[in-house]
Order: C-alpha cells, then structure tokens, then sequence
C-alpha cells in the first residue's frame, strides 16, 4: 500500500485495488475499484512510490496496474470500461516488462 492526501486527510491505498493512474497536470487521479482519489502529486512522483514492474508507464498520462489489465489491442489497453492509449515512446518498456512478468 501507500499513503496520498485527498482533501486535507491522508488516504491508504491497496495496490491490488489500483486500477490506473492518470496524469491532470498538477494532479493525478487514482481510479480504484470503488472510487477516484484526487491528490496534488505529479506522475512521475506517484511512479517512484509503486513496484515498477506491476505499475508500468503506457503514456505520459497514465500508469495501468498489469494485473487489472483485460486485453491489448493494437495501442490501447483496456481495464474495464477504460481504454487507455499507449504511447509509440512506452510500448516498448510497456510489452518488456509484460513479458518478464509471464510465468
């Protein structure tokens, strides 16, 4: 887990319940499995605190969770109802460290 503030109080965060990630400019939204967090963090800040390898960068907006990823078609991931770009720039590193995941 990890700790954000949300509205002046600190909130935990499970990984496993990490959908995605996704950038606001001077914020980043957390899409849960119930519920969006809003805090004053920069991307790259919030990638420093996740394990790399299951929260891989797709795109300059978004970080995904690998194991709430659905299906990969062409250039967007999918996590439920969220279709996410990936980037010319991250699909390399983004199918690299799919692979080294595989069992």
């Amino acid at each position: 887990y990890f700790f954000v503030t949300e509205d002046k109080k600190t909130v935990r965060v499970q990984f496993d319940d990490v959908l995605f990630i996704e950038a606001l400019q001077k914020y980043i939204r957390i899409h849960t499995v119930d519920k969006r967090i809003v805090t004053l963090l920069s991307l790259s800040k919030i990638h420093e605190m996740l394990p790399t390898s299951r929260f891989p960068r797709i795109h300059r907006s978004f970080i995904v969770n690998v194991d709430k990823i659905d299906s990969i078609e062409a250039n967007i991931v999918r996590i439920n109802d969220h279709e996410l770009p990936v980037s010319k720039g991250q699909k390399a590193n983004f199918m690299r460290s799919l692979n080294e995941r595989k069992v």
